[in-house]
C-alpha cells in the first residue's frame, strides 16, 4: 500500500451527536492529533436550503510509506499502520470500525539508480497501449511527460499510474526522501465508487481491514502487466536473435517480428490491429513473454541492445 483515506461522518440526528461534536471542538482547540505520514482534518457540513442536516468529517490521510520511512511496504507493515491509525484517532473518540475507506492506493516501487535507464524505460513503456480495462490514458494537455503514465476511467471507479518519483518531486521543487531516491512507481488507485460498488454488489465492507489485504494488492496490481509486461527489454536484432534460438516455426517468427516492429513504429494499440485479431496479438505477446522478452523494443539509436524490466521480478512472483 502507499496512500489511503478514512473518513468518520460525524451526523446530526445521532443519539450522541452533541456530546461528540462538543469533544471534536475540545480537541480541535488544543490541535488535531497527527503522526509521522498521518494528517487529520475537519470538514465542517453546514445546513443547506430545505436540507436540515449538519455534522463534521473527520479525515484521517495516510502516507504509508512515509510513516514507515520505507520503499515498499510489506505484510508485516501492516500491522505497524493500523496501530499507529489507532494511536491518532483515539484522542478523537473514534474507532476504527467507525472510519470508512474512501480512497486506497497499491502500488510497488522499484529502484533504478541510473536515471538514463530510468528514463529509457519510461520512454519504452509509452509506446504500451493507451487502454486499460475501462480506463484511458490521460496525457499532458500541452506537453509530453515521458516520466509519466497515467490512466483514468470515466466514471473514476481506479486510477493507474507509473511514473518517475524522484523526478516528480524534483519538478515541484522538492527534495526527495531517501526512500524515493531512483524510484520508479506503479500505482493503482482505488477511489470511493470502486469501494461502494464491492460494498453493494459483494457485501465487501468499506474498512481498512477489508481492504489493507496483502492479496487484494496483489491482485489488482497484477492486472498491470498486461501493460508493462514482465519480459526484459532487446533491441529488434537482439529479440531476433532470441527468438531463432527458441526454434519457432517460420510462420510465428516472422509474425512476432512484424509485430514488434509495429510496436517500435506506432505504439501497441495499431500494432494489434495490424496484426489482424486480438487472439494473435496475445498470441505473439504471451510467446515473448514465456521468452522472458518485452514485445516493446529498445529502439537502434538508444545505444544499448539491452534493458533489465525493472518490474520481471515483482510480476514473477505474481505481485506479493
Amino acid at each position: 500500500m502507499h496512500t489511503l483515506l478514512l473518513v468518520f461522518s460525524l451526523r446530526f440526528g445521532m443519539a450522541d451527536f452533541a456530546d461528540r461534536m462538543r469533544h471534536l471542538c475540545w480537541v480541535l482547540e488544543r490541535g488535531l492529533p497527527s503522526a509521522p505520514g498521518i494528517t487529520v482534518s475537519m470538514v465542517y457540513h453546514k445546513p443547506k436550503k430545505s436540507i436540515f442536516f449538519q455534522g463534521a468529517d473527520i479525515r484521517v490521510f495516510v502516507d504509508c510509506l512515509n510513516h514507515l520511512n520505507k520503499t515498499n511496504m510489506a505484510p508485516s507493515d501492516i500491522p505497524i499502520i493500523r496501530a499507529a491509525i489507532l494511536d491518532v484517532i483515539a484522542p478523537l473518540g473514534i474507532s476504527m470500525e467507525e472510519l470508512a475507506l474512501e480512497r486506497i492506493d497499491y502500488c510497488q516501487n522499484v529502484v533504478v539508480m541510473d536515471p538514463k535507464e530510468r528514463r529509457l524505460a519510461m520512454r519504452l513503456w509509452h509506446k504500451t497501449s493507451r487502454h486499460f480495462l475501462k480506463a484511458e490514458r490521460m496525457d499532458p494537455k500541452h506537453s509530453e511527460n515521458e516520466n509519466r503514465l497515467y490512466y483514468k476511467c470515466r466514471d473514476d471507479f481506479y486510477r493507474v499510474q507509473l511514473y518517475n518519483k524522484q523526478t516528480e518531486r524534483e519538478d515541484k521543487g522538492l527534495a526527495a526522501e531517501s526512500y524515493e531516491l531512483g524510484v520508479l512507481r506503479l500505482e493503482y488507485q482505488l477511489r470511493r465508487d470502486h469501494l461502494l460498488y464491492h460494498w453493494q454488489r459483494y457485501g465487501t465492507p468499506c474498512s481498512f481491514d477489508a481492504w489493507a489485504d496483502w492479496s487484494l494488492r496483489a491482485t489488482y496490481l497484477k492486472q498491470t502487466e498486461r501493460l508493462f509486461f514482465r519480459g526484459d527489454f532487446y533491441t529488434l536484432r537482439r529479440a531476433e536473435t532470441l527468438l531463432r534460438k527458441a526454434g519457432l516455426p517460420s510462420k510465428d517468427f516472422q509474425g512476432i517480428r512484424q509485430f514488434m516492429t509495429n510496436i517500435s513504429r506506432s505504439g501497441m494499440d495499431c500494432a494489434v490491429r495490424q496484426a489482424g485479431s486480438r487472439y494473435l496479438a496475445n498470441k505473439y505477446t504471451n510467446t515473448l513473454t514465456d521468452l522472458g522478452i518485452c514485445p516493446i523494443p529498445i529502439p537502434q539509436n538508444a545505444r544499448t541492445p539491452f534493458l533489465e524490466n525493472p518490474f520481471r521480478e515483482f510480476y514473477e512472483r505474481d505481485c506479493r
